[in-house]
């Protein structure tokens, strides 16, 4: 047979062509056709719920807890007493009407009165319990039977340190960030937004009779913008930032125009300025009788803005305890100091004799560090003198002696 197969290949060769055999291969292993087809797609579109998963069990869980409480209302409803009905307490106790009035005055007792004083151009060695070279006895006596604040941050300038004290806002988020309100006028508009109550509505709603002295500051371009309808029953003073302390004209107006103000009402006073107003708060807390509403007392006197001018008595007066200073304009600004201390001790004398001193909080706040530059000379009598010491800078600067100034409680 193999010979047979031999030579049918040499024949093939012989003719010349070649014949392929074609072997299929079956393969030693297969897998076996399906029984059965099996599908994935669920017989049925709505699934299985499974109430131990997350979803299902919190669904279960908060339905259980509506039923509950509805529960619990219907059974309150159900045996809990008619309160509309409930017994007046006074038909058992007729004494209740005492204890109640006796309430009343105890909380008219604990609610103090409030003094407070807004310093104008004051630096941190301007007091003698600063370090100053001249006594500022009342003041010391004040800050060392108190709290003191030793960090006491303010803005530069007057007007945007007024308007956030006024306001419990920062100036930058009224627009009053800038120099603008520093030269408020009749023709400027720049005022404390009335949108914003003032420390003087909410004392008011708290009950105190509010008074203010001396410098405003906050804009009085519109009646609305000024003291009487921003919170304070009273006011006596100027609206504008400086004036001439004896003739009131206004320090960007010099012999054109006054800026001297009586509860809204323009009074042409000749005296000195600081007098005007140490005799209305005197005259006030003479007037205190007891049961009155508490006082808010928000003082601004001038001194020592610019111009540093004081009553020629006084500087007689006074003057020796201010000759030892070489310098002519801290002299000058020492009388200014000296009586401003002697006002506040003559205010906290009057506290005393009539019995309202230990009922009373005093406060007392810089506005900007101390006038250290001469910006405007003659005739604003711009005297820079005041004293940030240690500090660097002063008024309109962002140094520590600019915006850090002395307070206490």
């Amino acid at each position: 047979m193999m010979a047979a197969k031999g030579k049918r290949s040499n024949d093939n060769n012989k003719d010349g062509t070649e014949q392929i055999q074609l072997l299929t291969l079956k393969p030693k292993h297969h897998n076996p056709a399906p029984k059965a087809v099996i599908s994935n797609k669920k017989e049925t579109l709505t699934p299985d719920i499974v109430w131990s998963d997350p979803v299902p069990k919190c669904f279960l869980y908060s339905c259980i807890a509506v039923l509950l409480i509805v529960f619990i209302i219907v059974i309150h409803n159900y045996i809990s007493p008619d309160y509309s009905e409930q017994h007046d307490p006074t038909k058992h106790h007729p004494s209740t009407n005492n204890i109640e009035a006796s309430n009343d005055i105890e909380q008219q007792i604990k609610n103090p009165h409030i003094i407070w004083f807004i310093l104008d151009d004051l630096g941190q060695s301007d007091f003698s319990y600063h370090g100053s070279e001249f006594d500022t006895p009342n003041i010391d006596f004040l800050a060392k039977n108190g709290v003191e604040l030793t960090q006491h941050y303010v803005s530069p300038i007057c007007s945007a340190t007024r308007s956030s004290l006024l306001s419990g806002r920062f100036a930058y988020k009224m627009g009053l960030q800038g120099v603008l309100m520093d030269y408020v006028h009749p023709s400027v508009q720049s005022h404390l937004p009335v949108k914003f109550n003032t420390i003087g509505n909410y004392m008011q709603t708290a009950g105190y009779n509010t008074k203010l002295y001396g410098k405003w500051h906050v804009g009085y371009s519109k009646e609305s913008y000024t003291p009487l309808k921003r919170g304070f029953n009273s006011h006596i003073g100027h609206y504008q930032y400086a004036i001439d302390p004896f003739t009131k004209y206004n320090l960007d107006a010099w012999d054109t125009g006054k800026d001297w103000f009586v509860d809204g009402e323009f009074n042409d006073n000749q005296e000195y300025s600081s007098d005007i107003l140490l005799e209305a708060v005197l005259d006030d807390l003479d007037g205190y009788q007891q049961g009155d509403d508490p006082l808010f007392m928000y003082i601004s006197f001038t001194n020592p803005h610019f111009p540093v001018l004081t009553p020629d008595e006084f500087n007689n007066d006074n003057m020796d305890k201010c000759a030892h200073i070489q310098n002519e304009d801290r002299k000058t600004y020492c009388l200014s100091v000296m009586y401003l201390d002697i006002a506040i001790g003559e205010i906290t004398t009057k506290l005393k004799d009539t019995g309202l001193y230990d009922n009373t909080i005093i406060a007392m706040t810089g506005d900007n560090g101390p006038q250290v530059l001469d910006l405007c000379g003659t005739p604003g009598h711009h005297v820079g003198a005041g004293s940030a010491y240690p500090y660097r800078g002063g008024k309109y600067t962002l140094f520590q002696g600019g915006v850090q100034t002395p307070a206490f409680i």
